[in-house]
This record gives structure tokens, C-alpha cells and sequence, in this order.
């Protein structure tokens, strides 16, 4: 880490790296800790060391736990029911200390239900689509469940502009389409889409936080974004990249 920034002397960092669902950090606690906890204290003080501008840290909609309202905001109360979602708050609040301490600038972004064009396979609808392709089958944790489902594109183009915005200092934004979608309507649209499939609802898993829409205002208005993409258009554009890759053959 040293010797990249060293060589690219970056004026922002963007910081993405993370763990792409909230099992994997449960199975993995201690290097979880390690990759989300001290990592983060590494690019940060390299930053300051470096004279780093602005970070853009990817945090997440799992810091609020439970929604308590309707399309929360920026605001709500955060209560992270997983060690995931917990290590996501604690970022936030690191970078707000070496802001506080260091002059460090930071964005922190917020999405939620990220899906699209190279995902792997661990996430909500990747993992429907894998299992419509290899099992016939479509297994839906509660039907009347909602996701804010965020298309990689649009959450690429937020990041883009929290890390060039002047409006973007020392903010927090949720970054996701705003508008909560029913699980078992993506599980419907990969179906018709892919020709086969099975639907096998089951109840909701009481390991994730009742969740649903976001409320994206903050950004849309302050860095003028705009997401493009609700699930009738980033669910057909993701399949027709996921059936032209190889590894298919061996999932």
C-alpha cells in the first residue's frame, strides 16, 4: 500500500475494498478485523502522509439496521445489527476522526443492494441468477421483502461525484435508486428472462435487517445525481453479461 501511494500520489483515494455480503464477515471475524479495521487505519495515515485531499469511503446501507421509518434518511439513527454493518460505522467514524485531527476531507457513501456487470456471485440477485441457471431454482427469504436494488453503474457514477464534488465535504449520502423493490419481483423478471426456474419462497432470514427504500434526496440534489437504472432495465443488462462468461460452465 505504501509503495502505490508512493507511486501514484494520489490527490483522492477512493476506497472500496471491503467484504462483499455480511456472512463472509461473520465466518471470517478476525481477518474481517484486520481487512476493515486496520486496513482502513493504513490508507488513512497514509493520506495524511500523502496529502490526500479527499477519501471516498464505501460504507453501507447495513449501518442502520433496522429501518425504523419510511425511506430514511441520512439521519436515521444507525444500529448495525451485524459485525459487517458495525465495521462499516466504525469506518465512518475513523474517517471523520482523521478529519477532525488531520484536515483529511472524506465522502462516505451509503448503497444499498448493489448489483450489476461483474459482481460475484454472493449477492442477492447474482445469486438467484446462479441458482435459476444451475439449479432450476429461485430461492426468495421473504416475499414481502423490499430491497433498494442499486445498479453498479449508477453507485460508480455517485462515488465519481462525491470524490469531485466541492458540495461532497465532509457529507454522508445514501447512494441507491430510492425506490424499494420486492425481492420476489427480481426473482420473477430473472425467471422470465432466462426462460426456467422455479420460485421457492421462504421466510425472511432473521440474520439480515428489515430493509426497503432509501432516501437518495441528499445527493441527487446536492451533486446533481441522477441514477438511471431501476431493476426493468439493470436486471436484463446484468444477465446478458452473466451469460456470456465462461466460468458459468463451472459454477
Amino acid at each position: 500500500m505504501a509503495n502505490a501511494f508512493q507511486k501514484f500520489n494520489p490527490d483522492i483515494v477512493i476506497h472500496l475494498a471491503t467484504y462483499p455480503n455480511a456472512q463472509m464477515v461473520k465466518r471470517n471475524a478476525i481477518d474481517a478485523t484486520n481487512n476493515m479495521i486496520t486496513s482502513l487505519v493504513t490508507v488513512l495515515n497514509l493520506c495524511v502522509k500523502h496529502s490526500v485531499k479527499r477519501i471516498v469511503f464505501s460504507s453501507s446501507s447495513m449501518v442502520y439496521g433496522d429501518f425504523q421509518t419510511d425511506a430514511p434518511d441520512e439521519d436515521h439513527p444507525t444500529n448495525p445489527l451485524t459485525l459487517y454493518g458495525s465495521y462499516k460505522l466504525q469506518g465512518e467514524k475513523m474517517c471523520k476522526i482523521w478529519q477532525r485531527e488531520f484536515g483529511l476531507e472524506y465522502a462516505i457513501m451509503r448503497p444499498s443492494a448493489l448489483y450489476g456487470t461483474r459482481d460475484m456471485i454472493v449477492r442477492v440477485i447474482s445469486q438467484m441468477a446462479k441458482n435459476c441457471l444451475t439449479q432450476d431454482k429461485i430461492i426468495v427469504n421473504g416475499p414481502e421483502n423490499k430491497l433498494d436494488f442499486s445498479f453498479v453503474e449508477d453507485v460508480a457514477d455517485s462515488f465519481t461525484k462525491a470524490a469531485l464534488d466541492k458540495n461532497a465535504t465532509n457529507q454522508i449520502f445514501n447512494c441507491t435508486r430510492g425506490k424499494g423493490r420486492h425481492i420476489i419481483e427480481a426473482a420473477e423478471m430473472i425467471k422470465q428472462i432466462i426462460g426456467k426456474g422455479d420460485i421457492e419462497v421462504r421466510p425472511h432470514d432473521s440474520f439480515y435487517p428489515n430493509r426497503d427504500t432509501l432516501n437518495s434526496s441528499k445527493i441527487k440534489f446536492l451533486l446533481n445525481w441522477t441514477p438511471k437504472f431501476d431493476i426493468e432495465q439493470g436486471i436484463p443488462k446484468y444477465l446478458t453479461w452473466l451469460l456470456k462468461q465462461k466460468f458459468l460452465s463451472k459454477l
